[in-house]
């Protein structure tokens, strides 16, 4: 039975690994506005069934690139109404028992094809949301003796972290993150995140700290 449940844990490590994606940012993006954490919505599933993953990504600030001129104002506003500047955004991985049809939903913040210039991209706003196939995947081993254990590539393509599975700025350098386990360390050029467990609200939550009139006279700052 301690077997029984010794295997249990690790299998669960193990499908938590195959939906820790790996994060990657134009480095031109990460001075001033990097990925400080990721957060899976999702602890405890059950071994060899399909879930949908939650995961939130934060980011230390936001920049207005094509619409620069608002970016002060922009972040002003986004500190009076948050009590903050960071950028909370997040997205889904499918994981299922065939690898194939393992793919993401970007709800509201889907890039399409717009690239690091574009700084107002939120698409896939619709029900159902569209299933984004998973284009790369990491090929990183735990050590020489395991075997292959895959993360999906997620990009974020776009100034206000908008992210596709896909890569719309080939040609730029790129910082990579991945969460780190107990299971698993990831050498250079991946940065080490450690993981962390909070659903999307509760991300806010910790984060967010509304200024006390809106909060008082129960403006909808969502």
């Amino acid at each position: 039975m301690i077997m029984h449940w010794k295997l249990w844990q690790r299998k669960q490590k193990l499908d938590l690994l195959h939906a820790t994606p790996v994060i990657s940012q134009v480095t031109e993006d990460t001075i001033n506005n990097e990925l400080i954490a990721i957060y899976y919505g999702k602890k405890n599933f059950e071994p060899s069934k399909d879930y949908l993953q939650e995961i939130t990504l934060v980011f230390k600030d936001e920049q207005l690139r094509k619409h620069k001129y608002l970016d002060k104002p922009y972040r002003l506003i986004r500190q009076i109404l948050y009590g903050c500047t960071v950028d909370i955004e997040t997205f889904y991985i499918h994981v299922s028992t065939n690898d194939k049809t393992d793919y993401c939903l970007f709800p509201k913040i889907y890039s399409g094809n717009n690239d690091i210039h574009a700084d107002n991209i939120h698409l896939d706003t619709k029900t159902p949301y569209p299933k984004h196939l998973i284009e790369k995947w990491n090929t990183d081993t735990l050590n020489e003796n395991t075997p292959l254990y895959l993360s999906p590539y997620i990009y974020i393509n776009t100034s206000n972290h908008a992210m596709a599975t896909h890569d719309t700025n080939p040609t730029l350098q790129k910082t990579l993150y991945h969460t780190t386990h107990s299971v698993k360390k990831w050498k250079k050029p991946h940065t080490n995140i450690k993981i962390k467990f909070l659903t999307r609200k509760q991300v806010e939550k910790k984060y967010k700290k509304p200024c006390a009139f809106f909060f008082f006279y129960g403006v909808n700052i969502a």
